[in-house]
This record gives C-alpha cells, structure tokens and sequence, in this order.
C-alpha cells in the first residue's frame, strides 16, 4: 500500500513538472520594464524568437564600445530590460539594462545589477535598428 502511495505522488509530481514547463523551447528575447525596485514586467507579445534577430542584438550588445553614463542616468531606473533566454538548456544568457537618451542613442549596462557596473552605448545606427526590430519608444 505504501509504494502505491509512492508511486502515485511520483507520476503526480512528475506531471506536475512536465506541466511547469510549457510550450517555451529555442532561444526567446524578452522585453521588460522595471514595475517596482524588485518587480519587472516582461511582455510577451513582444518576445522575439527569430534567431537572426537574437543573434543580432547579442552582436551588437557584445561589439558595442564602452560609454560614460551621466550622473542622472545612473539614479534612473532602465527603461527597458531584455533578457535573451535558452528554454532549451533553461539559461538566462544576457541581461541588458537600456536607457534611452535624448539624442536617439542607446545607454546599456549588462547583468542585473547596476552598482559600479561599466556602461556601454550603441551608436546613432545601431539604436535606431534595435529600437525598430525590438518596437521600443
């Protein structure tokens, strides 16, 4: 009687896990915003999955020359996170905080925290693309 037990909340939990999971394979970049100091809101019709467009955004995140943050940009919130995930391996493999400056440029800082972070910026081209291929204002 007791391995019957076992082995029902074995096939329980298992479904259970199975279910967790979801439709969600591949690689996906999500768009999100800052809700709260601890809370962001990532929207998922805005979730990318075409794996050109991914890999783009990761190239220019990588090639992107460093770039001084002013003072009040360091105080603000990002307007925007991306995350680019691998549901495949389940990895988290780019956090990018985004600022956008008046000038039309891009300001980002990589990982999730911002304290002595180094900041990097897209140049005038390069953030009008992600800012097109990503539907960011």
């Amino acid at each position: 009687m007791l391995w019957r037990t076992l082995l029902s909340l074995m096939l329980l939990t298992s479904a259970i896990a199975l279910t967790g999971c979801g439709d969600k394979s591949g690689r996906e970049l999500m768009i999100g915003t800052r809700e709260s100091k601890d809370t962001v809101s990532f929207a998922e019709h805005q979730a990318v999955k075409d794996p050109e467009s991914i890999e783009e955004f990761v190239s220019f995140v990588e090639n992107a020359p460093p770039a001084e943050a002013a003072a009040d940009e360091k105080k603000t919130d990002p307007d925007y996170i991306v995350t680019v995930n691998d549901w495949d391996d389940s990895v988290m493999e780019t956090w990018v905080n985004l600022w956008l400056r008046p000038d039309g440029t891009i300001l980002f800082n990589k990982g999730t925290g911002s304290g002595g972070a180094e900041y990097y910026a897209f140049d005038r081209e390069s953030s009008d693309k992600i800012k097109e291929r990503l539907g960011l204002k």
